[in-house]
């Protein structure tokens, strides 16, 4: 199913690349908010920790490449650079059988992904500069860190730092809304919705390292970015 997705994103961007009519090639570039957001996993007695996300900074580049079909519709392709970013925190408490001391433990996780995006979209112009559209992207994962630092009773107690945790293919839901601010010139608001989730099920949890368990916590996690892009268009032609 993703290749055939992959293969009909791939063949649209190629079309509006070649295709009649009026076409124009631009550069976007975006920043806004990003997340590896924690979706679904219910903690369970053997996993009492709580895994909660929150969302960080990202940028992206991409080249632009657009044919107007007729008056009200248009189609877009994207390909480029996309940086996702998020926070993991993770917390729970032991006790001591001999003494009844509690002890609080808590992890903080940052993630720093690259990643290669295609995407493609149909735009409606409802009035006159006005862009709304959705698409669908394809996410290749160049590679990922990971750099967490856990406390003990608020007290820091070790660092430890990684990468490539998270699997490399995704595919994204992207509505956005446009306008057109001057001849080359377009603002856009978008996001992206993962659908798949993005977490290797073999990596465990700290709570799960911590006491051995075979299995870690079902953490699922999905990508979520929220962007303002500026769009310069570089060229445009009528055939």
């Amino acid at each position: 199913m993703k290749c055939l997705i992959f293969s009909v994103v791939s063949l649209f961007f190629y079309s509006n690349l070649h295709a009649q009519g009026s076409r124009s090639l631009g550069l976007t570039l975006k920043s806004g908010m990003s997340e590896l957001k924690r979706i679904s996993g219910e903690d369970d007695f053997y996993h009492p920790n709580k895994v909660t996300t929150s969302p960080s900074f990202t940028w992206g580049i991409l080249i632009d490449a657009e044919k107007q079909f007729s008056k009200f519709i248009s189609g877009q392709s994207q390909f480029g650079y996309n940086n996702i970013r998020g926070y993991e925190t993770e917390s729970y408490s032991a006790t001591n059988a001999g003494t009844g001391e509690t002890t609080e433990f808590r992890s903080e996780t940052e993630r720093n992904a690259h990643c290669l995006s295609l995407n493609t979209t149909v735009n409606i112009h409802p009035a006159e500069k006005l862009i709304i559209g959705l698409g669908i992207s394809i996410n290749y994962l160049l590679s990922n860190s990971y750099l967490t630092h856990g406390y003990s009773n608020n007290q820091p107690s070790y660092i430890i730092g990684g990468g490539n945790d998270l699997l490399q293919l995704d595919l994204g839901l992207n509505p956005q809304i446009g306008y057109q601010l001057f001849d080359k010139v377009k603002v856009y608001a978008g996001a992206q919705f993962g659908l798949f989730n993005i977490r290797d099920p073999k990596i465990q949890d700290s709570y799960s390292r911590e006491f051995g368990l075979a299995s870690g916590n079902e953490i699922i996690l999905k990508s979520r970015l929220y962007t303002i892009g500026l769009n310069y268009t570089l060229f445009k032609d009528k055939v």
